[in-house]
């Protein structure tokens, strides 16, 4: 009877340890198919959901230059020309600056020193350093252009878990540059280069450019029509614009 009671016992213990290991082995699995499943999943229905992070910059659709007749105005160390449309106000804050045009067109200038201190915050990241790679943050212009290039359908569930948070990283940059615009284009001119989301022909009659110049200087400006409602600005006047571009000397 001892020995009975003692084989037995030994037996339960040996299958209850079996169950606990086999018990941490699932759990463990589990969790390594939600890392792994997780962002593929996540990004595959907000790619559904919101098509825009599917596009990549195409070639403008009009590459040509109106004349300006308008004044040169200068912010934050740059200046352009603008149309000659009349200027009804001009608003001048420390972080944005807006050009109200009589007709309604409405012009949006942002602090070139607050937008490199977003980007720099990403590329000074170290967690960020180590998902996006230290190509990709090499420059301000290098991280927006992987972002630019990044597509939902670049996730895939196959993939190693890092290489789909990286994709899915330069998605939320992604965002946030294009907004809620139904195109993406590829802008070089002059002394820059960079990214044009949204077509000022098409409704909302909004344009967001992204520009970098030599220095990796970060440049954003907002283009749009009355209420969206009706266009503001040529693709033609926009490319002259862009154009014009000129740092201001420091004396």
């Amino acid at each position: 009877m001892q020995k009975w009671w003692n084989v037995s016992w030994k037996r339960i213990g040996i299958a209850l340890l079996i169950l606990y290991a086999a018990g941490w082995a699932v759990f463990g699995i589990v969790i390594l198919v939600s890392n792994q499943l997780e962002p593929w999943i996540v990004t595959r229905d907000i790619g559904r959901h919101d098509p825009r992070l599917n596009l990549v910059p195409a070639t403008l659709p009009d590459k040509s230059l109106a004349a300006l007749s308008g004044d040169r105005v200068e912010f934050y160390g740059f200046s352009f020309q603008i149309p000659g449309k009349k200027v009804a106000h001009r608003i001048d804050k420390k972080g944005i600056s807006y050009l109200i045009f009589g007709d309604g067109t409405r012009i949006v200038i942002i602090n070139p020193s607050s937008l490199f201190q977003a980007l720099n915050a990403i590329r000074k990241d170290a967690h960020m350093d180590r998902i996006l790679g230290q190509e990709t943050v090499r420059t301000n212009y290098a991280l927006m252009a992987a972002a630019m290039a990044a597509t939902s359908d670049q996730v895939k569930w196959w993939r190693i878990p890092s290489q789909n948070a990286r994709i899915s990283a330069l998605l939320g940059i992604k965002m946030d540059a294009i907004h809620d615009l139904n195109a993406l284009y590829e802008v070089n001119s002059g002394e820059l280069h960079g990214f044009q989301a949204g077509n000022p022909s098409i409704a909302p009659y909004k344009v967001i450019l992204n520009l970098f110049d030599g220095a990796d200087r970060h440049y954003q400006i907002w283009i749009s029509g009355k209420d969206g409602s009706s266009p503001g600005l040529s693709q033609a006047e926009i490319n002259a614009m862009v154009d014009s571009f000129r740092p201001i000397p420091h004396n």
